[in-house]
């Protein structure tokens, strides 16, 4: 499994290296890093073996004490009209919940959860009109990695603990629009939506920002906005079918530095 999500991710970066290859031209590159907190709130049904296991709204308030680990970058190339893009995230979280009634499960039965996902895209874009500014056509591949483990606590009288665990990789082609504009002299905003279509049952994904440059060189670059993305998975350990689907939505807030 683990070699197989190498050889994915390493496919990735070429998707992105491959776009940033190119003519001779000497005409100079802009590129742009944002490191950036997604403070997203978890929406997350999972069913195994066609059965509801878990379900639960978490917002980032209530979540806060439950991730792991949290990594998140966006880096992009572009030069004249065209370009690429990579963006990374990496959320760990656990989470618990008490079931009512559920036959063959007694109420009371404690089900906690321990989630890994990681989104990892890479691709390109063509600005269609416009130079720093306008309509991108989007279009790449989508890695989806989810690590989940599920506990179930069991009380009397059946009195026992059962475990299951899912563990798998999806990739996606995604297409999408990207839209871009001015708002005064330092502020600009910023659209975007795609679709991923693949391995994973379905895939949504959009984001509306806000950016204010800090310096009148453009270098710096505070970035804000509202993610939305969405997504149906299906994993198979030995007899177990887990099903996942998945919603996380929230703002965002990052600091980019274009060289």
């Amino acid at each position: 499994m683990r070699k197989a999500l190498f050889l994915r991710c390493t496919s990735l970066l070429a998707v992105a290296l491959g776009f940033s290859a190119g003519s001779a031209r000497a005409e100079k590159w802009n590129w742009d890093v944002t490191p950036y907190l997604w403070a997203s709130g978890v929406h997350a049904d999972a069913e195994v073996n066609g059965d509801p296991a878990f379900g639960a709204d978490v917002s980032f308030k209530d979540i806060v004490d439950k991730v792991d680990i949290a990594g998140m970058l966006h880096f992009e190339g572009r030069r004249s009209k065209a370009g690429f893009f990579t963006d990374l995230i990496f959320i760990s979280l656990t989470d618990e919940q008490t079931l009512p009634s559920n036959p063959p499960l007694p109420g009371g039965t404690q089900v906690e959860a321990d989630v890994d996902l990681g989104l990892y895209e890479a691709g390109g874009f063509y600005r269609v009109q416009g130079d720093k500014s306008g309509l991108d056509v989007l279009f790449g591949v989508r890695l989806t990695d989810l690590k989940s483990d599920l506990t179930f606590d069991i009380p009397a009288p059946i009195s026992s603990t059962a475990e299951t665990s899912g563990s798998d990789s999806y990739t996606d082609f995604i297409l999408g629009l990207r839209y871009s504009a001015p708002l005064g002299k330092r502020w600009y905003f910023a659209v975007r939506g795609d679709a991923g279509l693949g391995e994973t049952e379905s895939a949504w994904n959009g984001v509306v920002s806000f950016g204010f440059m800090c310096d009148k060189q453009g270098k710096y670059h505070l970035r804000m906005g509202y993610r939305y993305f969405k997504t149906e998975l299906d994993s198979e350990n030995g007899n177990v079918d887990v099903e996942t689907d998945m919603t996380l939505l929230g703002p965002y807030i990052g600091f980019g530095f274009v060289f």
